[in-house]
């Protein structure tokens, strides 16, 4: 074999050993949405912010191994659409002076084709609240789009779990116990090969 051959050999090795890295981050112009629903003893609220940043990360071809998913939402942000209820919130509640943040890192852990634009993504890892930090499995639903993905998921936190006090008015008070909806978008920031 030539001298030439074999080193066009060893070039082409080279580049299939090398690994790929995808990131996807939070696309802060979209019409992103974290809201968390609250049930009174009369009555319900809910509270909406759409400031969530993060990014979900891997080394191709091992996605699942080499996975990173971080993200968090600016507490202080939340909306009830009433201002001393917001005030409360803050200051009595979430305490977001000494805690600005609801935090997650994790990885992926298993990834489901649902159709050619649904995958079914399965994450496991932390999550910080109120200073607290408790384990955290969900599965969200990624609608592809050029570039991008539409990710969406609903779960139940109680707020006890975090040590959040629970909110009292007079005669009624919150339950424990509050659903949360994500609906936001990451877009492909960089492929770097390696």
């Amino acid at each position: 074999m030539s001298k030439r051959m074999c080193i066009m050999g060893i070039l082409l090795f080279m580049v299939s050993a090398r690994t790929q890295t995808t990131m996807f981050k939070v696309d802060t112009t979209r019409n992103n949405l974290v809201q968390f629903h609250a049930n009174l003893t009369i009555g319900d609220f809910t509270a909406t912010t759409s400031n969530i940043e993060g990014q979900v990360r891997w080394e191709e071809p091992d996605t699942l191994a080499t996975s990173e998913v971080n993200f968090r939402v600016d507490l202080a942000s939340f909306d009830t659409g009433i201002g001393l209820r917001n005030t409360h919130m803050r200051e009595k509640y979430l305490e977001t002076d000494q805690y600005p943040y609801a935090e997650y890192s994790g990885s992926l852990t298993e990834v489901t084709v649902i159709s050619d634009s649904v995958l079914e993504m399965a994450t496991s890892g932390i999550i910080k609240i109120h200073g607290v930090e408790q384990e955290f499995q969900t599965t969200v639903k990624a609608e592809r789009w050029p570039a991008s993905f539409h990710v969406t998921d609903s779960f139940e936190l109680n707020i006890s779990d975090y040590q959040i006090k629970q909110p009292r008015f007079l005669f009624t008070s919150m339950d424990r116990v509050v659903r949360v909806k994500l609906s936001f978008y990451v877009s492909r920031t960089s492929n770097v090969i390696h």
